[in-house]
């Protein structure tokens, strides 16, 4: 399972060669390592001097000690309010419990916010080293306060002197580099091009530049590179610089880069958002620069700027032009970082985007953003701006962080932004287990869909099916991906209460909303609840096709949480396919393994109950109770009271017989609380099988089958007259039970070999006396198997009332007689009686119609718009050419016109033949007609 933090942001790299400071680096780190000195040492000394190269090296020796380390860059870092955003960060990289610090944060007190920060700093930096680059003193200082300095080893470069002093540290000053030291360096870096011309001033151009080591690099590439390179024309930094862009032409990205508000590491997508260059272009631009030391590689794509080079470039710039220039970069900056997250918005969301959408350039995964999610918070947070787009950029940044489980950095974020970051917020605390605190946050929630959902999920994680359902029953939202959210939260809360039927109804039309929406995380949670509801009606294949395709999509998006649903449900296909205990024990501890490292304890509560199933399944029951007992611990952890009556239940019918029933009769009722008829029926089952007073017995019997008949749970209902049979003592003699499944169920094998399990106990002896209350073998896998026949649904679907609903009709207006020759196609809605829009006083919406061909054919318009009416005026017609004879597929999706919302799509198929002559035209025809319901209109 993949890791929801990131792994601890990697060293930069050493420029190559390192030479100047060699010395320097031993010495400070075995002052670092050793015991009775300092913990912290300051490299102070003035810009561009060095002192970020030289902690790099530093580090890295003391890496090779197996000591992990750590890099925080601090720029822009000068509030006491920052050191917060620091220590978060680095949290998040050390990977200190999430739910913790969010369950302190959410208090609103900040004294236990404070002491949980202080314990997580102290206990989770233990012998690491921490390096904070370019820090201002006051916020360095107040970040050292939260360590536990006497393990914590600190590395810390300030351009501030006197500020650290007093303050316990050991103070080394970073200087310029000598004349010799300037020139071993620049004739190192000349070796490395191809040796130092001969022609070349190297030690005139060595004293423009005064020792400062990034540009001492430039001079070194300058003599290997350039023939002649002599100190004529050449007035300090500035005129070193006007010399190399003479040969390299690249002087308007370099004044770009040079006016950022920061020096952080930047990339070819940096250089892509400031020109809008080609890309080829800008990378060989990156190697010419690269190769003059005027931009030093940190990593595989990311460079730096060194200070004293952005200096001598903005030297050369008027005033106005410095201004004018700075506001063009910090705006292209800004909106290209808003496209990259409202474009990822999409995928983990599918919510439309505010206003024009602006370009992206290549659009990159949400896996692919996570190394700049430190870059986008303090670029947010330097530009803050008024209306809906800023806002939607800080959600869209707080739900990555939310589905990649950073809830560090999501804190800091919420603390800067508590009204922008609140839902993504709230997102993260449903994750943890925390359902209830995350609806306190969404008091200032504009968006009425957003609300419902948060109410609706949390009475779903909570167990309380029957409240989530009634909060969803109201008028779907208008947009699209709201609506294909509520629907994902209907199909499950569903599929809980044992209607697999009603769920896949649900989960398949919000499924193919999210794809359409280009809602990639959207539809993988879709797809896990429609396998959910294959695995209720025993059809492990389908379940298995459909896990692996939300695999897929929960790893394209970097969702986690999502993959580790996967592997529960995986646990549920092994107990539906039998593969050996080793493989089924292998598969349900790696799901745990993953689920406690996302701390998502009610992910961890259902493993463990399919755990305690494989026990049980194996006869280890002394383990299955110690699974279901942890099951039961995460599930009040989390307060999904669904999930513990569950573990009770089974806990139940596992433990001693003297405490069975009572407990049944307990978890019966909790069911019934939390609307669960499938767990009621079960309950009952087994109290029928278990109670000594016989007057009882047709009580739970006749009450199991009203629960079973409800749900048309054909196999329910055939244990129900199993156990009848067997307690009044018809069945115990017989090698056949009455009644049998029918053909046509799913998974009817695995029924059957439940059956046959429990028939055997009974005939074999096996069992106890049916009046000792000690019953335990029905397999527990049967309770989580609800068989629906044909015949039942066919049933259900005739007693049941009609609704007025809209029907499409296609009427074919030509007769298409030949191949590329054109048919008109009339298509409309017409309103059953009954129904609001069938009224011109009702004011029928607009509706549009999206003509697709399925097969070689084209049809115009691709789209129109039509009223729902009978009258052809109002209708959509389609002009239709076929390109090859033979059946053609023609598929119309019909939409609200103002929002979007899909209502019904039809297939229709035309035969167009070989020849001119008639009469063997086929008539349009529908399939899969979806009904728009009365009072229903966006659905």
């Amino acid at each position: 399972m993949e890791d929801a933090l990131r792994s601890p942001r990697p060293l930069p790299w050493l420029p190559e060669p390192f030479v100047g400071r060699d010395g320097d680096v031993v010495q400070l780190a075995d002052q670092l390592l050793a015991l009775d000195a300092p913990q912290v040492i300051v490299l102070h000394g003035p810009a561009g001097v060095g002192k970020s190269a030289l902690a790099a090296a530093v580090a890295r020796r003391v890496g090779e000690r197996d000591l992990p380390v750590h890099w925080i860059t601090m720029t822009g870092a000068c509030r006491v309010e920052d050191a917060e955003r620091v220590l978060l960060r680095l949290l998040a990289e050390r990977r200190a419990p999430r739910r913790a610090i969010v369950e302190a944060y959410v208090r609103g007190n900040r004294k236990p916010f404070n002491r949980e920060l202080r314990r997580q700093c102290a206990e989770y930096t233990a012998g690491s080293v921490v390096v904070l680059d370019d820090a201002a003193a006051k916020v360095g200082r107040r970040v050292l306060d939260r360590f536990d300095l006497s393990r914590t080893r600190v590395l810390v470069t300030s351009r501030q002197r006197a500020a650290w002093e007093g303050s316990g540290a050991r103070l080394h000053a970073v200087r310029p580099l000598g004349a010799r030291k300037a020139a071993r360096l620049a004739e190192a870096v000349a070796g490395s091009g191809g040796g130092t011309r001969p022609d070349s001033d190297l030690p005139a151009l060595l004293s423009a530049v005064r020792g400062s080591p990034p540009l001492v690099r430039v001079v070194g590439a300058v003599a290997a590179r350039i023939p002649g390179a002599r100190v004529t024309g050449v007035h300090g930094a500035g005129g070193l610089l006007a010399r190399v862009l003479e040969h390299v032409g690249t002087a308007d990205i370099l004044r770009r880069l040079s006016v950022r508000e920061t020096p952080a590491p930047f990339t070819l997508r940096t250089l892509q958002a400031l020109s809008g260059a080609n890309s080829d272009l800008l990378r060989n631009t990156l190697e010419l620069l690269a190769g003059y030391e005027i931009v030093t590689r940190v990593g595989e794509d990311r460079f730096t700027l060194a200070a004293p080079v952005a200096e001598a470039v903005r030297t050369g710039m008027p005033g106005h032009e410095l201004r004018t220039l700075a506001e063009e970069v910090s705006r292209a900056l800004y909106v290209a970082a808003s496209a990259d997250l409202w474009d990822t918005a999409i995928r983990l969301d599918g919510r439309p985007l505010p206003g024009p959408h602006p370009r992206v350039l290549s659009p990159l995964s949400p896996l692919e953003l996570i190394p700049y999610a430190d870059d986008f918070i303090d670029l947010l947070s330097r530009h803050p701006r008024p209306g809906d787009e800023w806002r939607q950029s800080i959600d869209a940044l707080g739900l990555l962080l939310a589905v990649r489980g950073d809830t560090h950095r999501l804190v800091a974020l919420h603390r800067d932004f508590p009204v922008a970051a609140c839902h993504a917020l709230s997102v993260a605390l449903r994750q943890l287990g925390l359902p209830k605190p995350s609806l306190r946050l969404l008091r200032d929630e504009p968006n009425d869909a957003r609300l419902t959902y948060a109410y609706a999920d949390v009475a779903y994680l909570s167990g309380q099916l029957d409240i989530a359902l009634m909060a969803l029953a109201d008028e779907p939202p208008a947009q699209a991906a709201d609506n294909a959210w509520h629907a994902v939260v209907r199909g499950a809360a569903l599929c809980d209460q044992g209607r697999p039927v009603e769920a896949k109804a649900e989960l398949l039309r919000a499924g193919e909303t999210h794809r359409q929406a280009g809602c990639t995380r959207g539809r993988g949670w879709a797809l896990l609840h429609q396998a959910r509801a294959s695995l209720l009606m025993g059809e492990a294949n389908g379940a298995q096709h459909l896990l692996s395709q939300a695999e897929a999509a929960f790893r394209s998006v970097g969702d986690a949480r999502g993959r580790n649903w996967v592997a529960t449900e995986q646990i549920r296909v092994g107990l539906l396919d039998r593969p050996s205990a080793e493989d089924e024990l292998d598969t349900a501890q790696r799901a745990l393994t993953a689920h406690e490292a996302m701390e998502d304890v009610r992910g961890m509560g259902w493993t463990c109950q399919y755990l305690a199933l494989i026990h049980a399944r194996h006869g280890r029951t002394r383990d299955a109770i110690v699974a279901l007992r942890a099951a039961a611990h995460h599930f009040g952890d989390c307060a999904d009271t669904l999930g513990a009556v569950w573990a009770r239940h089974r806990l139940a019918v596992l433990g001693p017989p003297a405490y069975a029933n009572a407990e049944l009769i307990a978890a019966e009722r909790q069911f019934k609380a939390s609307d669960c008829p499938l767990g009621q029926a079960w309950s009952l089952l087994e109290l029928a099988l278990r109670v000594k007073p016989r007057t009882a017995i047709a009580d739970f019997l006749t009450r199991a089958e009203h629960h079973f008949d409800e749900l048309d749970d054909e196999s329910g209902l055939l244990w129900t007259q199993i156990v009848g049979g067997v307690r009044s003592g018809v069945g115990l003699g017989l090698s056949m039970f009455p009644g049998d499944l029918p053909a046509d169920l799913g998974g009817r094998a695995r029924r059957l070999e439940d059956l046959a399990h429990f028939r055997s106990a009974l005939t074999s002896g096996h069992l106890r006396d049916p009046l000792s209350g000690d019953w335990q073998a029905i397999p527990f896998r049967a309770r989580d198997l609800v068989a629906v026949s044909a015949r039942r649904r066919d049933r259900r679907t005739r007693s049941a009332a009609p609704t007025p609903h809209c029907q499409v009709r296609l009427t074919l207006l030509d007769d298409p007689r030949a191949v590329d020759s054109t048919a008109r196609i009339l298509l409309r809605v017409v309103p059953a009686t009954g129904h609001p829009w069938l009224h011109p006083d009702g004011g029928p919406p607009w509706l549009t119609a999206v003509a697709i061909p399925l097969t070689p054919a084209s049809l115009e318009p691709p789209t129109a718009l039509l009223r729902p009416s009978e009258l052809p005026v109002h209708g959509a017609e389609f002009d239709f050419t076929a390109h090859r004879p033979g059946v053609h597929v023609v598929r119309f999706t019909i939409a609200l016109e103002r929002t979007g919302t899909v209502l019904q799509q039809v297939e229709t198929e035309l035969e167009i033949l070989d020849t001119d002559g008639t009469g063997a035209h086929a008539a349009p025809q529908t399939y899969a007609a979806r009904q728009i319901v009365a009072g229903q209109r966006g659905r």
